[in-house]
C-alpha cells in the first residue's frame, strides 16, 4: 500500500511539462494556422509552408520562421516582416510596398520583381539576394547587409543605403541612384 501511495504521488508531481509539452505554447501554435484577419503570426514557425493563397496584407509576422516559404506574387503590403528569419524565401513578384523588414534574415531569397517601394530594411540581411528588376524606391536599407546580392535593372530612386554593408553587388543596368552611375 505505501509503495502505490508513493506512485500516486509521484504521479501527480509528474505532469506533461516535465516531457517539454506546454499546451499554453500549443495553444499559442494554433493561431499559426488561423487564416482569419488580421493575420497574426507573430513568432510562429511556418518553415517551408505555401502561402500563397493567404491575404498577408499588413500581417504581423514580426519574428516569424519563414525559411524557405512560398510567398511569390503575395501581396504584404504593410506587412509587420521585422526580424523574420526569410532565408531561402520565394518571394518573387511579391507585393512589400510600405513593409517592415527591419532587421529581417532574406539571405538567398529570391526577391526578383518584387515591390519593395518605401520598404523599411533597416538592418536587414539581404546576403546573396536577388532582386532583378525589384522596385526599391524610396526603400530604407540604412545599416542592412547587401553582400553578393544581385541588384540588377532595380529602381533606385530616393532609396537610402547609408551605411550599407556593400560588397560584391550586382549593379548591372540599375536605376536612378548614384551607386548606378
Amino acid at each position: 500500500m505505501k509503495a502505490f501511495l508513493v506512485f500516486l504521488v509521484s504521479i501527480s508531481l509528474f505532469n506533461s511539462s516535465s516531457f517539454g509539452y506546454d499546451s499554453q505554447k500549443e495553444q499559442d501554435q494554433d493561431r499559426c494556422y488561423l487564416e482569419s484577419q488580421p493575420i497574426n503570426w507573430s513568432g510562429c514557425n511556418l518553415y517551408g509552408r505555401v502561402l500563397t493563397h493567404v491575404d498577408l496584407r499588413n500581417a504581423n509576422l514580426n519574428n516569424a520562421n519563414l525559411k524557405g516559404a512560398d510567398l511569390s506574387g503575395q501581396n504584404l503590403q504593410g506587412a509587420n516582416l521585422k526580424n523574420t528569419f526569410l532565408k531561402n524565401a520565394n518571394l518573387d513578384g511579391a507585393n512589400l510596398s510600405k513593409a517592415d523588414l527591419s532587421g529581417a534574415y532574406l539571405i538567398n531569397a529570391d526577391l526578383r520583381s518584387a515591390d519593395l517601394s518605401y520598404a523599411n530594411l533597416y538592418k536587414a540581411n539581404l546576403n546573396r539576394a536577388d532582386l532583378t528588376s525589384s522596385d526599391l524606391s524610396n526603400a530604407n536599407l540604412r545599416n542592412s547587409i547587401l553582400v553578393s546580392a544581385v541588384f540588377a535593372d532595380v529602381n533606385l530612386e530616393n532609396a537610402d543605403l547609408n551605411n550599407a554593408g556593400i560588397w560584391n553587388l550586382n549593379l548591372n543596368n540599375c536605376k536612378n541612384h548614384p551607386l548606378c552611375e
